[in-house]
């Protein structure tokens, strides 16, 4: 118990010192959009793709993990072919993740 009461004093008095200015939020960072100069650089095989994109993520650029796992399991499901039962949510979560730290 003296544990406890010795950390949460310690708690409090960081916090009680703490200067509420110094957390002031900033404005968001701009929305990222592709850059002219990748545009310009393209192969034809890369400005299909692009807008492909762009029909299905729309004006934001941005797909959802739920949008990506529809996306990627519709494209699985036109090949028979493919033993798999598609994309699962947590899977693509983590791809939208790693994209977003790109």
């Amino acid at each position: 118990m003296f544990f406890v009461k010795t950390l949460f004093k310690g708690v409090v008095d960081v916090v009680s010192n703490i200067d509420p200015a110094q957390f002031v939020p900033s404005d968001p960072p701009p929305p990222r959009r592709p850059l002219a100069y990748a545009e310009q650089h393209e192969n034809d095989e890369e400005k299909q793709f692009r807008r492909v994109f762009q029909q299905l993520a729309g004006d934001d650029m941005e797909v959802s993990p739920n949008e990506l796992k529809d996306i990627l399991n519709k494209i699985i499901g036109k090949h028979g072919d493919l033993k798999t039962d598609g994309f699962s949510i947590e899977s693509c979560r983590s791809m939208v993740a790693v994209m977003d730290t790109l």
